[in-house]
């Protein structure tokens, strides 16, 4: 669309630009809670829904915008490592998926539905995975997960779900 949204990261602040004429022109904000060692990644779920995902070392923050981006809430999630094998996935502009990897897991349950502008995450299954490669949902209820596992023997496949992340199974690459 004519909608572009983009982060800096300066030694000082957060930067955010935003163009709604294709990328012509840009008006620059601050962000402050975007804060980032590099920029944060953002997707645009519709002209005013952004999700953002921002390095912050070896830790990863996730933010939710309902506004264009001129406010954020940060998503409750506990401690997730950059390097600990999760992945993240907005899926509409009222929906976003956060997956542990195994050895971030901190219950029975790794995988999270993120609702409610970023304000409620519900555990709702098991991804079997050391690291998430991958996380791409089509809709709600139907995602393929790229996985890497170390266990014994290092091996990757790919998952599929079509109950929102409550069970998944391994789809044969034949």
């Amino acid at each position: 669309g004519s909608n572009v949204w983009l982060t800096l990261q300066t030694p000082t602040t957060v930067v955010m630009l935003t163009s709604h004429n294709q990328g012509r022109t840009f008006t620059r904000s601050s962000a402050p809670k975007l804060g980032s060692v590099d920029a944060c990644s953002i997707t645009a779920e519709s002209s005013t829904v952004l999700w953002a995902k921002c390095p912050t070392g070896m830790m990863v923050s996730f933010f939710y915008s309902g506004d264009g981006g001129v406010n954020w809430n940060v998503l409750p999630t506990y401690l997730f490592s950059g390097t600990g094998g999760g992945a993240f996935d907005p899926v509409s502009s009222t929906e976003a998926y956060l997956a542990y990897g195994l050895n971030n897991s901190r219950g029975a349950k790794n995988f999270y539905r993120v609702t409610n502008d970023g304000g409620t995450m519900t555990a709702v299954g098991i991804l079997s995975c050391t690291d998430v490669i991958g996380l791409a949902f089509t809709n709600a209820m139907n995602g393929l997960a790229a996985c890497y596992s170390s266990n014994t023997q290092a091996t990757s496949y790919l998952l599929t779900t079509s109950d929102g992340g409550a069970s998944w199974s391994k789809v044969s690459l034949n």
